[in-house]
């Protein structure tokens, strides 16, 4: 009986799971571009372009997000990445196609890229950046610590109730007789 209900039990965690993944998957990085550049096309003799993406995390999972070029920027180039939020710098210097990374988003929350490149007139052109994501472990703050702490003395319940039950079963057939 006990086995069963714990095998029950255990499908049951594992169907959750899995509908829970595939409504919800560990890591997937949202754009407001989806496939279009983030600068408009080059007017000639702009040496200047400011462009922005929003990025969001729609995944269970905290990422550290990266971008490279596909191609390398021309000789003299540079990209300034901003976070819009707070002003911050992420990143300045030459793009090349090597992944440079940006920082971290939590599940549900979204940041906005201020990206501003610079690059000789002669060869001005809107490059194509490649954004990518990469799952980290989540931060264990005192909230998420108390969840641990409350699935431990649950599953620790689960094993009481469990460890009665067998022996309610086991006293049942043993027995002493007295004459």
């Amino acid at each position: 009986m006990i086995r069963w209900l714990l095998a029950g039990t255990a499908v049951l965690v594992l169907a959750a799971g899995f509908i829970g993944v595939r409504a919800h998957p560990p890591v997937s990085m949202t754009n407001d571009h989806e496939g279009q550049s983030a600068f408009a096309t080059p007017l000639p003799g702009q040496t200047r372009m400011v462009g922005g993406i929003r990025l969001g995390n729609a995944g269970m999972l905290p990422y550290t997000y990266e971008m490279h070029a596909q191609e390398p920027l021309p000789d003299g180039g540079s990209l300034r990445i901003e976070r819009v939020e707070d002003g911050a710098t992420l990143y300045a210097g030459p793009l090349r196609t090597q992944p440079v990374a940006l920082g971290s988003l939590s599940p549900g929350r979204q940041v906005t890229l201020k990206l501003v490149l610079t690059q000789p007139a002669a060869a001005a052109s809107a490059p194509t950046l490649i954004w990518s994501a990469r799952a980290v472990a989540p931060a264990l703050d005192a909230a998420a610590a108390g969840w641990v702490v409350v699935a431990a003395l649950a599953g620790f319940d689960v094993l009481l109730v469990a460890a009665w039950l067998r022996e309610m079963r086991r006293s049942s057939q043993v027995g002493v007789r007295f004459p």
